[in-house]
């Protein structure tokens, strides 16, 4: 029986990592942009520079392994 529980919470553990995997981009993607925004807001304009490059970097690299999956299938 313990062996059991185990498994299920090992299944359960990878699961929920596969859900982080998955929305760990979008979620960066997203935190750039407020960073961009409150950078310039802050007049901070060398910080929503750099918070720029990162978001840009970010999306490219989304853009890329969406399409990779989407050929893939």
């Amino acid at each position: 029986m313990y062996r059991g529980r185990e498994a299920e919470e090992e299944g359960h553990d990878a699961r929920a990592d596969r859900i982080s995997r998955r929305s760990r981009p979008q979620h960066l993607l997203e935190r750039y942009s407020e960073l961009e925004r409150e950078s310039e807001t802050a007049g901070l304009y060398e910080e929503a520079l750099e918070a720029r490059r990162l978001r840009l970097e970010q999306e490219a690299s989304v853009v890329y392994w969406r399409e990779r999956l989407s050929a893939v299938a």
